[in-house]
């Protein structure tokens, strides 16, 4: 799988590449930067913006890019919109890298929104961003 690299400050996530639409520039979107301090899930016309930073119950500091998944093809409105730290490059993720979550945490509460994990080179974990779980947690969120 080819991924998108985002850092944190102890961790980075891998957004599988295939679910993506684009990527831009997170400066378009001032006019929503408070609403989005507030709640990792903010919707309007336009679509449905996730925090990263607070979804992964982190401090908000620099989010510089915006990822633009793909809709589904059940007709999902707007667009899913990812708020993200630096992405700092991509990576091709071999599934045998790649080590299962326990079955005690799969499905359940904050790793409901990851499908595994990696060791990177520097040893940092490297999680791997479980699209359909996002989904069901921006349904379940239900935004604003």
């Amino acid at each position: 799988m080819q991924a998108f690299i985002c850092s944190f400050s102890d961790f980075s996530l891998a957004v599988p590449m295939d679910a993506v639409l684009s990527l831009d520039d997170a400066s378009g979107i001032v006019s929503k930067k408070e609403a989005l301090l507030q709640n990792a899930v903010f919707r309007d016309p336009h679509g449905t913006y996730v925090c990263l930073p607070l979804l992964l119950r982190l401090a908000v500091r620099d989010m510089p890019h915006c990822i633009v998944l793909k809709k589904t093809e059940n007709g999902e409105p707007g667009n899913i919109i990812l708020l993200s730290t630096k992405i700092t490059g991509s990576d091709e993720i071999h599934d045998r890298e790649i080590c299962r979550l326990p079955k005690v945490l799969e499905g359940t509460g904050f790793y409901a929104l990851f499908s595994g994990i990696r060791r990177m080179e520097n040893g940092a974990p490297l999680l791997m961003l479980d699209i359909a779980g996002l989904r069901r947690h921006i349904q379940k969120e239900g935004g604003n």
